[in-house]
């Protein structure tokens, strides 16, 4: 009888996750960039950066290392970019089409990009 009843509690748990996590999704189209107050309540918050960050083409990952320094995977640029918390760029280093980025505790940067050898192209780390 005991295990029933954790049967039932598990499967109401699992549906209420199921419900909650279907709820809809907040749309960045709906921020007015014109306003001068683009703060919004809730758990979601824009912030403008200022200076705004250009002359990335196609980034598909920006990581806050441990140190901290910000650093982005210049994907198409084919380079990972060194910046510090102000957005200065600090240093930059040439890896092909660097896609995602991670660090460790020892602050090794782990990179995962392309690979060329033999006329060939591979993924690795």
């Amino acid at each position: 009888m005991k295990f029933k009843k954790i049967v039932q509690l598990f499967i109401l748990f699992t549906v209420s996750i199921f419900i909650y996590s279907c709820m809809e999704k907040f749309d960045l189209n709906e921020i007015d960039l014109n306003d001068d107050n683009v703060n919004i309540g809730g758990d979601t918050v824009f912030v403008m950066l200022n200076p705004v960050w250009d002359g990335y083409n196609k980034p598909q990952d920006v990581l806050v290392g441990r140190e901290p320094f910000i650093y982005v995977a210049d994907t198409e640029n084919d380079r990972i970019v060194l910046l510090n918390l102000d957005g200065q760029i600090l240093s930059q280093l040439s890896i092909k089409k660097p896609i995602a980025l991670a660090q460790d505790y020892r602050l090794n940067l782990i990179v995962c990009a392309r690979f060329d050898t033999l006329n060939q192209s591979f993924s690795a780390v």
